[in-house]
C-alpha cells in the first residue's frame, strides 16, 4: 500500500498539496504547516520535494 497525493484548489494562493496515508485512506490531509501555492507545478514539485512518486490529480472543490 501507498500513500497518496493530490492537488486541490485553496482560497489563498491557488493550490494546496494533500496526502491520504495508506493506513487511514479516506482521509485527505495537508501537507506540511502552510502549504499554499501560486501554480499546480508549484504545488507538484512540492509534493516531489517530500515524496518521488506523484499521482497528478488536480480538484476544483
Amino acid at each position: 500500500m501507498k500513500n497518496r497525493y493530490r492537488i486541490v484548489r485553496d482560497a489563498y494562493l491557488g493550490y494546496e498539496a494533500q496526502v491520504s496515508y495508506w493506513w487511514l485512506p479516506f482521509f485527505w490531509f495537508q501537507m506540511g504547516f502552510a502549504n499554499t501555492h501560486s501554480s499546480v507545478g508549484e504545488a507538484e514539485r512540492y509534493i516531489r520535494r517530500m515524496r518521488r512518486e506523484v499521482v497528478k490529480e488536480v480538484r476544483h472543490d
